[in-house]
């Protein structure tokens, strides 16, 4: 599902009825998430593989909806009371106690969620062992200029710069290693839209922080400043070509 957001005169807000490029284009100001631009890198073997998986499952859960089918496609994980939800269901909720966490922290308070202590205090710890001071946590932003929005996991000021990361709930073998060039583009065009907004001399540094969704562990990549800037080039090029190919 596409999202879309707006800029109003009190700040950005999801537009929650706009979720196709064709209701985009019938919405006045409606700007498409960087995460709606990046999916269209989605490669032929996966669009391949993925449409296999859901006729799979469609075989085995007959009566599920099909497009609770396309979450489950990405796989499973089993919450913390037990029960068994969707990959982006489980992240969904993961980055919820992140973001109360981090805002609990912001707030001089000491945030306590027994059944998910182990998924946000590796985080927490992080923060302290690097001495990074938290100043937002999903934070909405817009360009105009660029005609797109999005909401920034988290900002915060390492040795008095700004520095901006994303969540990814991942799984598996190595999951410390699994961060993506898409990782880097989402967080890389977002830094230039904070650097723009704040009129900062330099443009922030990106780190998307992996939590493996198994152990809760927190494993943080800083990207190196010539991979973020690849980053940047190569999520304008998608840009200007989806919003061509879509005329959004």
């Amino acid at each position: 599902m596409a999202h879309f957001y707006k800029k109003t005169s009190e700040g950005v807000r999801l537009l929650k009825t706009v979720d196709t490029p064709a209701k985009a284009r019938k919405s006045p100001g409606a700007l498409a998430s960087v995460t709606t631009i990046l999916s269209y890198m989605l490669n032929q073997f996966m669009k391949i593989w993925r449409e296999g998986k859901i006729a799979e499952l469609a075989r085995e859960h007959w009566d599920v909806d099909v497009s609770k089918l396309g979450d489950l496609a990405w796989g499973q994980c089993t919450m913390p009371d037990g029960s068994t939800v969707s990959s982006s269901e489980f992240g969904t909720a993961v980055h919820a106690q992140l973001e109360a966490a981090t805002q609990a922290l912001m707030d001089g308070a000491d945030y306590r969620n027994e059944e998910w202590m182990g998924y946000y205090r590796p985080f927490l710890r992080w923060l302290a062992k690097e001495d990074i001071t938290p100043t937002h946590a999903e934070l909405m932003l817009a360009c105009e200029e660029r005609r797109i929005a999005g909401t920034l996991d988290g900002i915060g000021t390492k040795a008095e710069r700004v520095i901006l990361w994303d969540f990814k709930c991942r799984s598996g073998a190595n999951v410390a290693t699994k961060t993506y060039e898409k990782d880097a583009m989402q967080l890389a065009v977002e830094a230039q839209m904070i650097k723009e907004q704040y009129t900062l001399a330099y443009i922030p540094r990106i780190y998307t922080i992996v939590i493996d969704a198994e152990t809760g562990e927190c494993h943080p990549k800083l990207w190196t400043e010539k991979a973020q800037a690849k980053a940047y080039e190569k999520f304008e090029i998608l840009r200007t070509f989806v919003q061509a190919w879509e005329k959004l």
